[in-house]
């Protein structure tokens, strides 16, 4: 009965994604600090690329700082998806939100590897493909393509979404704490 219960609260679609808010660098970056405690530089780097991402994809800063943080920790150098765990060229997605070289390479023309790792510029990415999958497939599904690709294409949410949501509502109360 236990397991039945977890697969069909998987089956339920989920919230959709929230929209853009205008919110100051500031407030971001006393909002990381209160959130996960990270030094002041970090979490600057951090509220500067998740203010242009969302900007970008017309989506809350929030959501990319959380789902940043499930996906790397806030690993600026993180690759991931390797088939050879020692040697790095063998990885497929880089940075904080993990993106894979060839799918930030078709939003962002002439981007590189290495470009992937700044934190900046990983979350302009992430930004820019929330906002191709909002506008192909909707704000409650955008998350499922973004985390899936099109593997799942019945999928209505994914494993961790619950979690992602429930940080990032933790983040916007942080936000509003600091204002």
């Amino acid at each position: 009965m236990g397991v039945f219960a977890i697969v069909a609260g998987l089956m339920v679609a989920h919230a959709p994604l929230p929209p853009y808010e205008e919110v100051s660098e500031r407030e971001l970056v006393g909002a990381i600090q209160a959130t996960w405690g990270l030094d002041v530089a970090k979490a600057t780097t951090l509220a500067k690329g998740a203010k242009l991402g969302g900007q970008l994809g017309g989506i809350h800063p929030a959501w990319l700082l959380s789902m940043a943080h499930f996906e790397s920790r806030f690993n600026f150098g993180a690759r991931g998806d390797c088939k050879d765990r020692r040697r790095k060229k063998t990885c497929k997605a880089f940075g904080l939100c993990q993106i894979h070289y060839h799918t930030g390479k078709s939003v962002l023309k002439g981007l590189t590897r290495q470009a992937l790792l700044n934190p900046i510029i990983n979350l302009a990415v992430a930004g820019l493909l929330y906002r191709r999958y909002i506008h192909k497939y909707g704000r409650r599904r955008a998350h499922v393509i973004y985390a899936s690709g099109k593997r799942c294409p019945k999928c209505t949410t994914t494993p961790t979404f619950n979690k992602r949501y429930r940080l990032m509502k933790k983040v916007i109360r942080n936000i509003k704490g600091t204002k």
